[in-house]
């Protein structure tokens, strides 16, 4: 991590942002050790998004200190911050526009004895929820970049996160070979954040000097959403029908109605695997990789195979192998038809039963 404490404080305004919970909360820890004891004599106060707003922040960050040479306010939770849910798209678009364009001009007016402090943690909610907190994201940190604040977005590459995941495992005194490195990679989502999460519970699990194992992980790591269905794919056009419908069930484990889960998670995820497999065969037939300028032009920008993760593009090239272009549409369309059944557009005995038939018909369509 190449963050410096000392030069995000020569600004009055602060944002930290970006996919890496753990470097976000790091970054803070860093800056309160690089203003050291000259916080406890600093006039603090602290707010969330959503429960107040940005003009109440620079607010108080404006307000001059009473015996203290900084007046600082954190706010956390931002995302939070923003019009309500119930307006539409295109009213929800103005709103924020609008929050941001207030926000700058007051951020941009914040005396020298201001210091604010902005944390887009993460959020609860499904794939949704997480693909709408994308824009607003996005948002603040141009607003903060114009108001003259100091951005600090934290993204990883895979590369980075291999090696910051090998160090932290070494400290918590457990040894990964590359292989269960990367799977445990890949069973986060390639998010170090939720790497470093499930370390600290496979250091609880194993023995301290001993070398995780590929069970270990199995036993213990709770794998992302996105990586279940790559499992289930994955079984389900290698004709693996036993181990689709196992990936299945622990899909919908922990959700408290089928058809939300399919909907929400198991349907977008599912369609947009297929996606990138189908752009993957469009590599494999022109001879070249995905990351290859020749082919970049004829590949549709949703889902772009060549902005995914490395990983994600190896899978997608070793499930097209498999599949043809005809058996790949009568794969989207095995999905369109179950979608159509979950939404009662076709009779259909159970949401369950509809999934399973799905499934299967995945199954057998790559046998």
């Amino acid at each position: 991590m190449n963050f410096s404490a000392a030069k995000a404080l020569q600004a009055r305004v602060i944002l930290l942002a970006g996919e890496e919970g753990a470097l976000r909360a790091r970054a803070f820890q860093d800056l309160l050790t690089e203003m050291g004891s000259d916080m406890e004599t600093q006039e603090r106060e602290g707010f969330v998004g959503g429960e107040s707003e940005p003009r109440d922040w620079a607010g108080a960050a404006g307000t001059a200190p009473f015996l203290a040479d900084k007046r600082i306010v954190v706010v956390r939770h931002l995302l939070r911050a923003g019009p309500s849910q119930s307006l539409t798209p295109a009213e929800r678009d103005k709103a924020f526009k609008l929050m941001f364009a207030r926000a700058e001009s007051a951020f941009a007016s914040l005396p020298e004895t201001a210091l604010l402090i902005l944390i887009a943690d993460d959020e609860l909610g499904d794939d949704r929820k997480q693909r709408d907190l994308a824009k607003p994201r996005k948002g603040w940190e141009e607003c903060v970049a114009k108001a003259g604040g100091h951005v600090e977005s934290f993204k990883i590459e895979p590369k980075q996160a291999r090696e910051l995941l090998r160090a932290e495992s070494e400290r918590v005194g457990l040894h990964m070979q590359e292989q269960v490195l990367s799977e445990l990679i890949e069973m986060c989502g390639a998010n170090l954040s939720r790497s470093m999460e499930e370390l600290e519970k496979l250091a609880l699990y194993c023995p301290e000097g001993s070398t995780v194992s590929t069970k270990d992980l199995r036993d213990v790591v709770v794998p992302s959403r996105e990586w279940g269905v790559f499992k289930l794919v994955d079984a389900a056009i290698g004709g693996q029908a036993g181990e689709a419908l196992r990936q299945l069930r622990i899909l919908l484990a922990s959700a408290n109605k089928t058809e939300d889960a399919a909907l929400r998670n198991i349907f977008p995820n599912v369609q947009r695997m297929l996606r990138l497999v189908w752009q993957a065969r469009v590599c494999l037939d022109a001879g070249v990789r995905p990351n290859s300028e020749a082919i970049q032009d004829a590949l549709p920008k949703k889902n772009y195979l060549p902005k995914e993760q490395e990983f994600v593009q190896g899978k997608a090239m070793r499930l097209a192998r498999r599949l043809s272009f005809a058996e790949l549409a009568s794969c989207f369309e095995v999905v369109a038809d179950a979608d159509a059944r979950l939404k009662g557009l076709k009779p259909s005995a159970s949401s369950m039963e509809t999934l399973e038939r799905m499934t299967l018909e995945l199954v057998q369509i790559a046998s």
